[in-house]
């Protein structure tokens, strides 16, 4: 503690006449600084230092150096003209103020530049209540601030002045004795505030407790027009136990959606046999607001209403039911949502609670794929897909041939997610006779059905299932996604008869073995998707664990191809990988042509930045500038990265060449 009083010794010294002591051996360097302020300077340094100093003596337990550290920061303070330093010195004061510095802090309160820290420090200090309430009593003319000490420290016994300073001319005086008469009035100050203001009018009910005058107020609020108010009413009712039976029917079949849902947010679980007592005189919106209710709580014990009211003839009733049947659950909840599930006004509802249900759906679903109704069906079907139930498989499949297309188009897309390996043949038999727009889905299915086997299985299946077929074709996506360089080669030999088929195949597989059948394709000039090809070509190449010379390689047979603009960009945009010289200057030659600069400009930095010992040769120092050059124009069109990409070029031919 001996650091923290010679450190605020020295310090305040200079607070108050600038002179410079000699620092004690024991005080940190850090804090010697303090030493060095001057009154109308820059002190955020000494101040620092200070104000450490003081928040570890707050920390202490040693009433001795509080002590003394408080009469160094009040004789300094007294000492000071400098308004900045004297603010400082105060709010490092407040930190240690006690009871006895009650009379300074009261003179200090109408000092006009102090006075607000002054305020700030009246309000936390300890043991001055006694003091305060005197204060504020003994005042002759409304003050401000004595009223806020009021509000911020609940001072009991000042009520009257209050109430007359709440009806003074002085606004600010005026507002800040209504704030704190909110805090520490009595029911005689509820007529002003009533006037004054209603928030703090609010407040003092609140405060105020299960009092009959604030009984009395909260039914004329609850009285009131204002929906707001009507609000505020009903809760200081119910936070006073106010509200019986007969009130919760009576607001629940009021209009007010405000109110409704101010009762029901305030209303114990245990209210819910009042609240189901009110629902048979509710109106439409109010029986939602109650359902709502039932099913947030999962009020079992009113599982009867809740089910019979799934069959509502109002859609906005129905739907809250539904909902609030799916979190209850239980099979008389499962059986009344599903038979929901048929109705367009209720199905979207039905669906969802259906997927959020608490319980198992399976023994419904499965009733309900038995259904004659199309919108039924569509939507079980699409449950079991997404529940993964492969008992609906036999349903599903058989539904995929039902004469309603609607019903058809939702079974075959639901078959993905409900089939298994064992269904392969069956599905691989659907795909072979699909209709051209029932091809993607029922090979999605197809897929689905084996897509837990490794991939030699899955390519032996396939083969299979494809064997013989006039249109092999429409299994090259599922060979395609084998990854495997016996489907490449199937695949490929496949595009000698269906072209379009194959590239679209092709572009799927991403195993390296495609490399070089997917370049012979784009070698091709009348390739269908040619680009697409060169751009896949460019990634696989660039996928690949080679070394950048055998990259290199690969990639330069590509710009043989006359790729299109997007393809070429590709491939420049891979050279930017690649940090060798022959990758800068192929990179070089696209720096002049409009479509492809930006792209070759980033390449070049990108390749230079990893090897800038290629800025020893001159034509490629040529090439740094034509790409800053480039730079500059990308920015000039708003791409600030383009700038900092032209500094960092700038940078590495600033350091010269190297070797």
């Amino acid at each position: 503690m001996k650091t923290n009083i010679t450190t605020l010794l020295l310090a305040l010294a200079i607070f108050a006449g600038g002179m410079n002591f000699p620092v004690a051996a024991d005080v940190p360097h850090n804090i010697s600084a303090a030493t060095q302020l001057t009154p109308g300077s820059d002190n955020s340094r000494q101040e620092y230092a200070l104000d450490g100093a003081v928040n570890d003596l707050t920390l202490s337990n040693d009433a001795a150096a509080r002590q003394h550290a408080r009469e160094l920061l009040q004789s300094t303070l007294a000492a000071t003209t400098d308004n900045p330093t004297r603010a400082f010195l105060l709010t490092e004061l407040n930190k240690l103020a006690t009871s006895a510095d009650f009379p300074l802090y009261r003179t200090l309160l109408a000092d006009p530049y102090l006075g607000q820290t002054a305020l700030k420090g009246l309000c936390t200090m300890k043991g001055i209540d006694a003091e305060a309430v005197r204060l504020v009593n003994k005042s002759r003319v409304p003050d401000a601030r004595l009223a806020y000490i009021a509000y911020y420290r609940r001072l009991p016994g000042v009520e009257k002045q209050l109430l007359k300073w709440a009806k003074s001319a002085d606004k600010a005086a005026a507002a800040a004795a209504v704030n704190a008469l909110a805090v520490c009035g009595s029911a005689k100050s509820i007529a002003t505030l009533r006037e004054a203001d209603t928030d703090a009018y609010l407040q003092l009910l609140a405060n105020l407790g299960a009092d009959k005058n604030v009984m009395a107020e909260a039914e004329k609020l609850l009285a009131s027009d204002n929906s707001a108010l009507r609000c505020a009413g009903l809760k200081l009712l119910m936070a006073n136990g106010g509200v019986d039976s007969a009130r919760i029917r009576t607001i629940l079949s009021d209009n007010d959606p405000a109110l409704r849902a101010t009762l029901l947010g305030n209303l114990p679980a245990t209210a819910q046999q009042q609240i189901a007592d009110a629902y048979p005189a509710a109106t439409d919106a109010a029986r939602v607001d109650i359902l709502n209710w039932l099913g947030d709580n999962h009020v079992e014990a009113q599982k009867n209403l809740i089910c019979t009211a799934v069959a509502s003839q109002s859609a906005p009733v129905a739907c809250a039911a539904i909902e609030a049947a799916g979190k209850i659950g239980g099979n008389d909840a499962l059986s009344a949502i599903i038979g929901r599930m048929g109705d367009s006004a209720t199905a979207n509802a039905a669906r969802y609670a259906l997927q959020c249900f608490n319980g198992d759906i399976s023994a419904g679903i499965l009733g309900a794929l038995g259904s004659d109704n199309p919108l039924t069906l569509g939507n079980a079907l699409a449950l079991a897909s997404e529940r993964r139930m492969r008992d609906a498989y036999p349903a599903a499949i058989r539904l995929a041939s039902s004469a309603d297309a609607g019903v058809a188009a939702a079974a075959v897309k639901a078959l993905a997610g409900v089939s298994a390996p064992d269904n392969f043949p069956q599905l691989a038999a659907m795909l072979r006779e699909a209709a051209p727009d029932r091809i993607d889905d029922t090979r999605n299915a197809a897929a689905a059905s084996i897509a837990s086997l490794d991939a030699a299985s899955r390519l032996s299946i396939i083969k299979a299932g494809m064997e013989g077929y006039a249109e092999p074709w429409r299994f090259y996506p599922m060979l395609a996604h084998t990854n495997t360089p016996e489907a490449v080669a199937i695949i490929s030999e496949g595009y000698k008869t269906a072209p379009e088929g194959a590239v679209d195949a092709m572009l799927m597989v991403s195993a390296p073995a495609a490399i070089e059948p997917v370049f012979a394709l784009a070698s091709d000039e009348k390739a269908p998707r040619r680009d697409d090809l060169i751009r896949h070509y460019t990634r696989l190449v660039s996928a690949t664990d080679d070394d950048h010379a055998q990259k290199y390689t690969r990639l330069g047979r590509a710009f043989e191809l006359t790729p299109g603009d997007d393809a070429l960009r590709e491939l420049v945009a891979a050279l930017g990988k690649l940090p060798t010289g022959e990758s800068l200057k192929c990179t070089a030659r696209y720096l002049d042509n409009d479509a492809t600069a930006a792209t070759a400009a980033w390449s070049a930095s990108a390749i230079l930045k990893a090897n800038p010992a290629l800025l020893a040769d001159a034509d490629n120092r040529a090439t740094a500038q034509k790409a800053i050059d480039r730079f500059l124009v990308e920015k000039e069109k708003g791409n600030a990265d383009a700038g900092y990409a032209a500094d960092m070029l700038r940078g590495l031919l600033n350091q010269g060449p190297t070797r």
